[in-house]
């Protein structure tokens, strides 16, 4: 089997820019350990690694790190379960001015996912 293919077969092409990619906002160590479930969270949304890919990707990974921080399991369930994501808006963003657009970036994928 192709290692750029899926087990369907489908295009793995799509995932090559999150090998190199690595939020701004987290350490080497945070990112070491969310990385899985963004990659794998990217995987089953298709991102193409454009502008919008990357957002989403930004998203998640602060996401993820946060419930990390709270002991809450990397789980797609319960890592975007909307309340979950109200309590990361709330008290993982503070008071900064973005937290509306991961408010809606997290409504839009979470049932995607």
């Amino acid at each position: 089997m192709d290692k750029r293919r899926g087990a369907q077969g489908q295009s793995r092409a799509h995932l090559d820019w999150i090998a190199g990619y690595r939020p701004r906002h987290l350490d080497e160590a945070t990112w070491a350990a969310v990385k899985p479930f963004v990659a794998s969270c990217a995987d089953r949304l298709a991102l193409d690694g454009g502008a919008a890919a990357l957002r989403v990707a930004r998203v998640l990974a602060r996401l993820a790190a946060w419930a990390l921080h709270e002991g809450l399991p990397l789980d797609v369930e319960v890592v975007l379960d909307p309340d979950t994501v109200e309590r990361f808006i709330a008290s993982g963003l503070g008071h900064e001015r973005s937290r509306a657009t991961y408010r809606s970036e997290l409504r839009r994928v979470g049932p995607l996912l």
